[in-house]
């Protein structure tokens, strides 16, 4: 019987006695009915601790070639009547599905098509139709690829593809989308991988790849519309094979064959072509409506093959490309969340794959700027590799990574025939651009000789790109050295001057920071190194360097550096003389393993998501549905210290209030901070190093003064009484004492205040600033910027706008204010001109006065 049913195959028949391999097949079966409780075509099983799957696992090529032909025929020919016999017929289907994926040598002539036809056979006693996902069809054409691979396309190889692919009952899962089902990879991919062979191997056309609809097709037909046929036909081959990434990143089959794909096309067309797509995708407009699609679902796999293939250049110009997609793809729609996350991440993927430390400077960028949890961690891993591959940590390593961008003492000139453009860095470290005539005139504008001339709006179009980059390259390193007070980074004086001082980017960032210098605070300024009194100090070059910071000094030395900053108008690039310092307080020494101080504070929770990614922490957000716990932790590891902090929130007491349509709550409530060691136990706060103490508690205030309900001005009284006395809570932390931020944001607003053209209107008194306005006086809380009526402390509230600080001196505001400091004194300045202020319900308060 054998021998008659491999002969349909082009075989003779084999030595072994069909018996043998029936016994050992029927004991693999028996092994499975007997340890799988569940037994069904979705189920993966396991057959790896039974013994005689282990011996057929062992057998040479021919050997388990033939046991293959015995179970497809035991498959099509076996009868079953009861519930055992279909669970048996089951396993032999999972048997296949393994069988295929062993490394089968088929002999040359072997018919492909044969085995299809026997595999699909319908068996008598099975009353349903069998359909293509009925089988493991993915791995039987996997084996079709690795013997093309071994013997090349064969007359009767080719004749079986084309059978294949022609095949009625085949040619529906050529459709994009189609065919996602059991059995391993995708229908539709694996038909795909069939026309890919015949094109690669046979140099056949290919069916077009179907681009219909939506913007992304739009772009790519617009392109192929002015390509004859053949070189059509060359896209559409390309565009099949990149529609099988739905992966989270390629394997090595799909690059080369990718590679081969694209050799036919030509490299350097190929990159030109995709790299024009990916910038027009990159300024399409992410929509903001609920059900949106910035991507359509039937590209996003092509898209992400795109992406990959870039890895394969590593150009400049190709990494800026696909960082500016990326960006796109982490956008919000509402109700979705990020744009398209797959395509982001394959992008991300692509920028870790850059040779050296390139793709570094990128992804630190990236890691700034995307809120997602995963994809934070995704990013922080990728580079984690890098800097573990060149044996550097990640600080070091994203410090090496930061371009020059040609800058020279943070200036570049660019010539334009008679006219010069000069980039600089201001002392505010504000990007300013300005042209230099032949006769060493200054202008603001373009000349219009440079407007009027193609070659020089092309090079003006490449130089605003430049600082388009120099500009986001300045944010992410202010952002990246504010980070390093808890990774304890340490540089001698000579790598310091080559890796900073000597940098035409970062040195511009540098020389507005104080430095810890062998324990002497001082600063970099005109190539000299300066103390606090503006006079020079000299240094070995073996001199230890890190981040000064205010713990280290007394407030006399603090207030000096303030006034001496002041003195010399530099503003520094982030909050340094005016950082709150924070230390172990008594009620944390008795608390030892935890503190308290920032417990009961309620917080919302998606904003407190938010703030916490973009500090480099982790929080996932507490549902109120399924198996949980109530409680949630913002957490974050500090490597250099072997230590994990942990700050514990837990969901509102009151069930069934303040929660989202995903069931997610609004608000959660603050509970202890604790730090765990590398063995996860918790250590006794008095062991922390103080300056980690500091920094930790820094963001942890920094999270519940943004994130808390007293931020939030709309807080009515009828939305705090469902959250059970919430109300008391706002009240009390809107106007009570001043967190360690608020005290700083007063320090702050006493030294800018005298400096201000409407000084004489204002005035602080305790917590509060104070404004005398042409009808009333009003004071605003400098903890959450809640504005009151002084003469009876009647709540206000309106929102606004932006305003530009006047100052008595020409100069700009030389004082770090963050974000609640210019929204006080926003407001402050609308205040001072109360008649003039037009918001209905402003007005409406007023009228009860």
């Amino acid at each position: 019987m054998i021998g008659n049913f491999l002969k349909s195959f082009g075989l003779n028949s084999f030595t072994k006695q069909e018996s043998q391999f029936d016994d050992l097949l029927l004991s693999i079966e028996q092994y499975a009915l007997s340890t799988e409780k569940y037994i069904c075509a979705g189920q993966e099983l396991s057959f790896a601790n039974s013994s005689d799957y282990q011996q057929l696992k062992k057998l040479n090529s021919a050997d388990k070639l033939e046991v293959l032909h015995v179970l497809v025929q035991k498959i099509s020919s076996t009868e079953f009547f009861d519930d055992l016999g279909f669970k048996s017929y089951l396993v032999d289907i999972h048997l296949l599905s393994k069988l295929l994926r062993f490394r089968l040598q088929f002999p040359s002539g072997y018919s492909f098509l044969g085995l299809f036809n026997q595999l699909y056979k319908p068996n008598k006693c099975y009353a349903l139709e069998l359909t293509i996902p009925d089988r493991p069809f993915g791995h039987f054409v996997k084996q079709i690829e690795s013997h093309v691979k071994l013997h090349g396309l064969d007359p009767t190889t080719s004749a079986d593809i084309n059978a294949l692919i022609s095949h009625p009952t085949l040619s529906q899962y050529t459709v994009q989308g189609i065919g996602k089902e059991y059995w391993g990879p995708d229908i539709g991919k694996a038909m795909n991988k069939l026309e890919t062979l015949l094109f690669l191997h046979d140099k056949q056309l290919t069916p077009p790849y179907v681009l219909d609809g939506g913007a992304l097709a739009s772009i790519l037909n617009k392109s192929l519309a002015e390509l004859n046929f053949q070189e059509q036909n060359k896209w559409h081959v390309i565009f099949n094979h990149l529609s099988t990434a739905s992966a989270s990143k390629p394997n090595k089959s799909f690059m080369q064959a990718a590679e081969l794909i694209i050799a036919q096309i030509g490299n350097d067309r190929y990159q030109a072509q995709v790299l024009e797509w990916i910038t027009a995708i990159a300024k399409l407009k992410v929509p903001v409506e609920a059900g949106s699609a910035f991507i359509e679902q039937q590209y996003v796999d092509l898209l992400k093959g795109m992406l990959w293939t870039l890895s394969l250049y590593q150009d400049p110009k190709t990494l800026q490309a696909v960082d500016e997609l990326v960006v796109v793809c982490f956008k919000k729609i509402i109700g979705k969340g990020a744009a398209a996350p797959s395509v982001g991440n394959a992008g991300i993927y692509v920028l870790a794959q850059a040779d050296g430390v390139t793709g570094i400077k990128h992804l630190s960028k990236l890691k700034l700027n995307i809120r997602q949890n995963n994809t934070h961690k995704l990013i922080q891993k990728y580079i984690e590799k890098k800097a573990t591959s060149v044996g550097m940590s990640t600080a070091q390593i994203e410090e090496l990574s930061v371009p020059t961008f040609g800058l020279v003492n943070g200036k570049l000139n660019i010539d334009f025939a008679q006219y010069q453009l000069t980039i600089a860095i201001s002392n505010v470290g504000k990007l300013e651009t300005h042209w230099l005539t032949a006769k060493g005139r200054i202008q603001k504008t373009v000349p219009e000789r440079v407007k009027n001339n193609d070659i020089f709006i092309e090079k003006l179009k490449v130089v605003r790109a430049l600082c388009k980059q120099i500009k986001q390259t300045l944010s992410v390193q202010k952002n990246r050295l504010d980070r390093l007070y808890s990774e304890n980074m340490q540089w001698t004086l000579s790598s310091f001057t080559k890796t900073y001082l000597e940098h035409g980017l970062l040195s511009q960032i540098a020389n507005k920071i104080i430095w810890k210098v062998d324990d002497n605070p001082a600063m970099f300024v005109a190539n000299t190194w300066q103390d606090v009194q503006g006079q020079t100090v000299e240094f070995s070059q073996d001199a230890k360097v890190q981040l000064w910071h205010p713990l280290y000094s007394d407030n006399s030395i603090v207030t000096a550096w303030q006034k001496q900053l002041a003195k010399m108008q530099i503003q520094q690039p982030f909050k340094q003389v005016y950082r709150e310092v924070y230390h172990v307080t008594e009620p944390d020494i008795s608390g030892q393993l935890s503190s308290n101080r920032l417990a009961t504070h309620i917080l919302k929770q998606h904003q407190l998501q938010t703030l916490a990614i973009a500090k480099g922490w982790s929080f996932k957000l507490l549902t109120a549905m399924g198996d949980r716990t109530g409680r949630g932790e913002v957490t974050k590891t500090f490597a250099e210290y072997n230590l994990t902090v942990k700050f514990f929130v837990n969901e509102p007491t009151t069930s069934g209030v303040a929660i989202n349509e995903s069931w997610i709550w609004q608000y959660v409530v603050t509970d202890d901070i604790q730090f765990f060691n590398e063995n996860a136990e918790c250590v006794n706060l008095k062991t922390v190093p103080a300056i980690l103490i500091s920094e930790v508690f820094r963001d942890m205030n920094f999270f519940v003064d943004v994130a808390s309900i007293a931020s939030e001005p709309l807080w009515t009284d009828d939305k705090a009484e469902k959250l059970q006395g919430y109300k008391d809570y706002w009240h009390l932390y809107s106007f009570g004492k001043l967190t360690n931020m608020a005290k700083s944001r007063k320090a702050m607003l006493e030294n800018l205040l005298p400096h201000l053209t409407l000084s004489s209107h204002f005035a602080i008194e305790g917590n509060f600033l104070v404004i005398q306005g042409k009808m009333h006086s009003y004071k605003i809380h400098i903890g959450s910027a809640q504005i009151l009526n002084k003469s009876n402390d009647q709540v206000l509230y309106f929102e606004p706008r932006k305003i530009a600080l006047k100052f008595k001196r020409n100069t700009d505001s030389l004082l770090d204010m963050d974000s609640m400091s210019l929204a006080i004194l926003s407001k402050a300045y609308a205040l001072v001109d109360d008649d003039k202020i037009k918001f209905p319900s402003f007005l409406n308060q007023l009228s009860e006065f």
